[in-house]
């Protein structure tokens, strides 16, 4: 390089994370004003040290909430505020390795931080297949495992839903021998074919750790999520928050239980089901137009799309032409822990309508330069 050269800039790359809501219809007005009232009505008291648990106006809030949308019975004295489900499953693993765990049985393929999270904590990881009705629970009988992470609403990032057999098969696993499912309820404020799937809690409630969050219904960056602990983990887990727990600053929490409280959240969510399903449609048609390979059978939910890439295409070096591109995306070999075929879980939350065709365009130039090569 000649001196007084520049090197040209990086790149801007569109994050297609399946993590990622609309951020630009975060509900600044509303959230600004139930933070104001947070603050006005919080009496002094409450800006000291707060219980470890959580607040606990936003902790009878989220029980009332769940009762009424997932049907989880819960008390308030078994919610737990976190910093998002993330740092609930950083508590789980550590309840649950003080109990004794050794080993936690995921589903292949699965989140890759649920699995960095279990490692980290000392546990070994134990891969289960998925196939078209979510979880093989059958094959649980065979493995020595102490737990068991889901995401039997919307398995990630298959998209299928655990099917109604199997939910039976595994409250009856963990019933008999005292063994925890841990949860995780993501994505479920948003299915647009109005055919609710309940949450596994509401069937085995003393046997399910339940986990959700705002981070895909309002923002990722408020770090404000719950869990819901059967009573057999108390203790356990009262012992982990004091080790690992950090917990949302105390106004957020109080707003976010005004928020909910006063069906402002409700509201938003109603709002943002509709437009996701319109991104949705456009991703999809434009993924079906331009990219070859096909869409993985899924529920028409969530945020993501798993797109499954043609024999012959080499998903790292699809991967690497996207982000040449511009385009960040997740590749399903690294949800995986055997390894597969590979495929590309796109997220399109925070992708418009209008902007599909184009994406759906650079990834497909991706994955055919790949295939030229």
């Amino acid at each position: 390089m000649r001196s007084g050269s520049t090197s040209p800039a990086p790149r801007a790359v569109l994050d297609l994370s399946p993590a990622l809501p609309d951020l630009t219809s975060f509900p600044r007005t509303t959230w600004r004003a139930a933070v104001g009232r947070a603050l006005t009505d919080l009496p002094d008291a409450d800006l000291a040290r707060s219980d470890p648990a959580g607040a606990p106006a936003l902790r009878a809030t989220v029980a009332d909430y769940l009762r009424r949308v997932r049907g989880v019975q819960a008390d308030p004295s078994r919610v737990h505020v976190t910093a998002g489900v993330r740092n609930g499953v950083w508590l789980v693993c550590d309840a649950l390795r003080r109990r004794g765990a050794q080993r936690v049985a995921v589903e292949d393929p699965c989140w890759p931080r649920l699995r960095e999270a279990a490692r980290d904590s000392g546990l070994e990881v134990v891969p289960v297949p998925v196939d078209a009705d979510g979880m093989r629970v059958d094959a649980l009988d065979a493995l020595d495992v102490d737990a068991v992470f889901v995401t039997p609403t919307h398995q990630f990032p298959t998209g299928v839903p655990l099917s109604a057999p199997r939910r039976l098969a595994l409250a009856a696993w963990a019933a008999s021998g005292r063994r925890t499912v841990v949860e995780d309820d993501y994505d479920a404020e948003f299915r647009y074919d109005r055919r609710p799937v309940g949450a596994l809690a509401a069937l085995a409630p003393e046997h399910v750790v339940y986990l959700g969050s705002t981070s895909k219904t309002l923002s990722p960056g408020l770090h404000l999520g719950w869990l819901v602990a059967p009573a057999g983990l108390a203790d356990d887990l009262d012992a982990a928050r004091r080790r690992l727990g950090s917990l949302a600053p105390t106004p957020d929490q109080h707003a976010l239980a005004r928020l909910i409280g006063s069906g402002a959240y409700d509201r938003h969510l109603r709002r943002m089901r509709r437009s996701y399903q319109r991104r949705r449609t456009a991703m999809l048609a434009g993924l079906t137009a331009s990219v070859p390979g096909a869409a993985s059978p899924s529920m028409d939910a969530g945020l993501h799309v798993l797109w499954l890439l043609p024999d012959g295409a080499d998903e790292a070096a699809v991967l690497a032409a996207a982000r040449a591109r511009g385009l960040g995306v997740l590749g399903l070999s690294q949800c995986r822990v055997a390894p597969g075929p590979g495929g590309l879980v796109v997220g399109y939350g925070n992708v418009p309508p209008h902007r599909a065709p184009d994406v759906a365009a650079a990834l497909g130039a991706a994955v055919r330069a790949t295939l030229g090569a």
